[in-house]
């Protein structure tokens, strides 16, 4: 009877990198909004929605809702475990991996979604890890079969 044994575990936490990530991301939507030839009202509204988009991404990032498990065993292949439930995921070969951020195209019950998985979020050992394995398992999918 053979043992299942985790070859990967991973645990993603709180990133700085994608604070400041957040962070540009928003300021130059509101900067490109004020520079837009556009109507004061229109541009203030504009404003708005994108400091209201920042809030939430905030509060969702201090409520450590980026943080997850990434986890990988030779029996169950990719699982990715949140709130204690693992679930199986397909990665797809559109994953992007450099030396700061690791993007990873994954498929979860038919749904897509995409993980950021910035270098200081978890372990430099991990990260290392998590960089070389994707290139050496075999990914499921590509994305241009789906």
């Amino acid at each position: 009877m053979p043992i299942s044994s985790k070859v990967l575990r991973l645990e993603v936490g709180q990133s700085h990198y994608l604070l400041g990530f957040i962070v540009c991301a928003h300021m130059i939507a509101c900067i490109s909004v004020l520079v837009a030839a556009l109507n004061v009202w229109l541009q203030m509204g504009l404003c708005v929605l994108v400091l209201l988009s920042f809030y939430g991404h905030f509060l969702q990032y201090k409520k450590h809702h980026y943080c997850f498990c990434l986890q990988y065993t030779d029996e169950f292949a990719w699982q990715l475990v949140e709130a204690d439930k693992p679930v199986d995921i397909s990665l797809l070969k559109s994953s992007v991996v450099t030396s700061k951020l690791i993007i990873l195209h994954i498929e979860v019950q038919q749904q897509f979604r995409a993980l950021l998985i910035f270098s200081d979020a978890v372990d430099v050992e991990s990260y290392r890890k998590l960089q070389v394995y994707p290139k050496i398992k075999p990914l499921t999918k590509q994305s241009s079969d789906l």
